[in-house]
């Protein structure tokens, strides 16, 4: 499985857990990713929707969040690391899940009692905070 994990490079604690939780995924044959949210140029999600309805499944902003959406896509574990200020995520990764709505499309459906959206690509993904 692919795993993919976002984090917030200006918390200085992460790199023990990184280490930890990539030597797990290895011993169970798992290819983990990371990437630092707070290094990427990411401009904030405008909520448009042109990444479901002008350029599906590409967000319509041309910086880091295409590459970051060509990451995440493939992905079956997302794994987000970091501070929680005021009882949220850090900024930088909340703006990288902000902007990867395009692995979704815009129809819903209920999953466990929950509405959810549709997902774009056919990985069975889920998602860890």
């Amino acid at each position: 499985m692919k795993i993919l994990g976002i984090h917030d490079g200006k918390n200085q604690e992460s790199g023990r857990a990184i280490a930890a939780l990539s030597a797990w995924a290895a011993l169970r044959g798992h290819e983990a990713t990371w990437i630092d949210a707070s290094s990427l140029s990411l401009k904030p999600c405008i909520g448009c929707f042109g990444c479901w309805i002008k350029t599906p499944g590409t967000c319509i902003i041309d910086d880091d969040g295409r590459a970051l959406v060509r990451e995440l896509a493939p992905a079956g574990l997302i794994l987000t690391l970091g501070r929680i200020p005021f009882g949220s995520f850090a900024p930088s990764i909340k703006r990288a899940l902000d902007r990867s709505i395009p692995v979704l499309l815009p129809f819903f459906t209920i999953h466990e009692g929950e509405m959810h959206h549709v997902q774009r690509y056919p990985v069975a993904r889920r998602v860890i905070h």
